[in-house]
Formats: C-alpha cells, sequence, structure tokens
C-alpha cells in the first residue's frame, strides 16, 4: 500500500518514483499520466485496494472525498469537487478566475 501512495521506482537508474496518486494531502486524484491510463496500472491497483479492503490490510488513506464518492457507487455527477482536488496550479488559477 505505501507504494501506491508513494510512487513506484520503474526504472532503478534514475531514482524517480511514478506517482499513481497525486494533488494535496486527503485531496489525491488519480494520475492523469498518458502512460499509466494506457496501461492496466490502474487496474491492478484497484485490485490491491480492494484486495486490501476485504481482508482488513492497510488502508489507502489521502483520497478526495469526490473520488471516495464515486468509489463507493455515488453518481459521478453528483461528487463534491473543491478547489483542493485539482492538482494543477494553473488550472486552480482559471477556476479562481
Amino acid at each position: 500500500m505505501s507504494n501506491l501512495q508513494n510512487g513506484f521506482l520503474l526504472d532503478d537508474e534514475t531514482d524517480v518514483k511514478t506517482l499513481l496518486f497525486e494533488g494535496e494531502q486527503d485531496h489525491l486524484i488519480p494520475s492523469t499520466s498518458r502512460l499509466l491510463l494506457e496501461s492496466d496500472v490502474f487496474l491492478v491497483t484497484g485490485r490491491i485496494i480492494g484486495h486490501s479492503f476485504l481482508n482488513d490490510g492497510p488502508r489507502l488513506v489521502g483520497l478526495s472525498p469526490g473520488i471516495i464518492h464515486v468509489l463507493f457507487g455515488g453518481d459521478p455527477k453528483t461528487a463534491t469537487v473543491t478547489e483542493s482536488d485539482c492538482a494543477d496550479q494553473d488550472v486552480r488559477e482559471v477556476i479562481r478566475m
């Protein structure tokens, strides 16, 4: 679960971690990396989270309340999204305008 929250080392030579979730603490959202979206990484991530939940294992903490709402079967149209849920600072500035 630690790797899901803190990132994976996909290249040992560079020591750069690939983050699956980005943003502020307690407002993490899934990464929008094209590489991650086109692979099965998020499918595997969902299975890890589900397996951990079913077996009372370590919890994934810090997700955005809007993401949690949808994960538990809520309608995406009714999810409460705040400015803190936006990881991109440029988009935040546009929202403020």
